[in-house]
């Protein structure tokens, strides 16, 4: 199963960091200097959305919920 949050997050009260991960290019369409973001600050988040994916290794299908 994997799990992706959509979220807000208040405007100044988050930085940009440098990844964390070992995958190189993680994401075509952004920089993976970009792709990390945090925040020290207390209820400046809201989620938003959330996809669950569902991946079945036995038949190579992937569903989604």
């Amino acid at each position: 199963i994997q799990v992706m949050l959509q979220v807000r997050i208040q405007p100044g009260s988050y930085g940009i960091g440098q990844k964390t991960v070992r995958k190189q290019n993680i994401d075509d369409h952004f920089s993976d200097n970009e792709l990390e973001w945090y925040t020290d600050e207390v209820g400046n988040i809201n989620i938003t959305g959330i996809l669950i994916r569902y991946v079945d290794k036995k038949i190579s299908k992937v569903t989604y919920l």
